[in-house]
């Protein structure tokens, strides 16, 4: 597993230099290159989503970042490679007036969430709000609205344009880099859990 072992050495490398866990992150994700988007098949056609993705949300192309194995090649969650067509590509926008937006739509789409009937069911808009609470909005858990399904038909047509590259496309909102590198920190975790 040569994209295991890379990530292995870059976490190792950030701990023994006395690293926490949401710097080792923001190494990882915002200084370490992807050795996933290296790959000339998909090199473009990844500069291109971003690029797409930046346009649509009116946001600086740097506030799209690649996460999960598509940025580091390998996932501790699900303890294998990125495989190309068979593995999703995860995004994440770090945008604070992008998240402040969905966060309002959902808001007004609630009633400032007086009605929860538009969620799932009541497990899904508390999980919707406690992700809130930690900076993070999960588009899959908002309530059903105009802006959902937007989301998610823009999110799909993307898919269904590199369907010979990725599974889906998927993405989520950060208020912040600090929320985004506590998030992006459980993979140390992850790492510390297979080292023990």
């Amino acid at each position: 597993m040569p994209y295991k072992d890379a990530l292995d050495a870059n976490l190792a490398s950030c701990l023994n230099s006395g690293y926490s866990p949401p710097l080792a992150a923001r190494k990882v994700f915002g200084f370490t290159s992807s050795p996933v988007l290296q790959d000339a098949a998909i090199s473009k056609p990844a500069f291109e989503i971003l690029n797409a993705v930046a346009d649509r949300f009116a946001i600086p192309f740097r506030a799209v970042m690649v996460v999960g194995s598509g940025h580091t090649g390998y996932s501790y969650f699900k303890k294998r490679d990125f495989t190309l067509k068979i593995s999703d590509l995860d995004l994440a926008i770090v945008d604070t007036r992008t998240f402040c937006r969905y966060s309002e739509l959902a808001f007004n789409a609630t009633h400032g969430y007086s009605d929860l009937t538009s969620f799932k069911d009541s497990v899904q808009a508390e999980s919707f709000k406690a992700y809130l609470t930690r900076g993070i909005f999960r588009p899959d858990k908002m309530p059903n609205c105009a802006a959902r399904r937007d989301w998610f038909t823009y999110f799909g047509r993307l898919t269904m344009t590199h369907s010979e590259l990725f599974s889906s496309i998927n993405c989520g909102i950060y208020q912040s880099d600090v929320f985004f590198e506590a998030k992006q920190s459980s993979i140390v975790a992850e790492y510390q859990k297979v080292k023990a």
